[in-house]
C-alpha cells in the first residue's frame, strides 16, 4: 500500500515505520523507495534506508527458512541411511565369514586330507615289501 497523502519526508518516515511495525516489510519497502525518488538527499529517509533495506524479506525469509528445513531432512536422511547400514552390519554373526575365507579353509582341508592319504599310501607300500635276508 503506496501512501499518497505523504507530503514531507518526515511523514514518509512516520508511514514506513507504521509499516514495519505491522510487519508489513513489503509495504514498508515500497513507500521508502516513493519516498527516496521524491526525497533523494534527506538524511532520516537515507537512515531509514539502511535499517529497512537490511531487513529480508517475508519471501525471502520464508525461502530461507525452507532451504533450512529441506538441508535438515536432508542431512536427517543421510544419517538414518548410515545408522541402518551400520545396524545392518552390526546384525551379522560376527562368526560369519566371507566367501574367500570359506574357500581358503576348504582347500586348506583338502591339501591335508590329501597329504595324509598320501603318507598311508607311503606306509601301505613300505608295509608290502618283506625283506629279503640276504645271507
Amino acid at each position: 500500500m503506496i501512501l499518497i497523502n505523504a507530503q514531507t519526508a518526515s511523514d514518509y518516515c512516520h508511514a514506513i515505520a507504521n509499516h514495519y511495525i505491522q510487519g508489513e516489510k513489503k509495504a514498508a519497502k515500497s513507500v521508502l523507495a516513493e519516498a527516496i525518488q521524491k526525497y533523494p538527499n534527506d538524511s532520516k529517509l537515507k537512515n531509514l534506508a539502511d535499517k529497512v533495506n537490511k531487513l529480508p524479506d517475508e519471501d525471502n525469509k520464508k525461502n530461507q527458512q525452507d532451504q533450512n528445513q529441506q538441508d535438515q531432512k536432508k542431512q536427517d536422511q543421510k544419517q538414518d541411511d548410515k545408522n541402518n547400514q551400520d545396524q545392518k552390519k552390526s546384525q551379522q554373526p560376527k562368526n560369519q565369514m566371507s566367501k574367500e575365507n570359506a574357500q581358503q579353509i576348504l582347500d586348506a582341508l583338502q591339501q591335508d586330507e590329501k597329504n595324509t592319504q598320501d603318507k598311508a599310501k607311503k606306509q601301505q607300500v613300505r608295509g608290502t615289501k618283506k625283506a629279503e635276508k640276504d645271507w
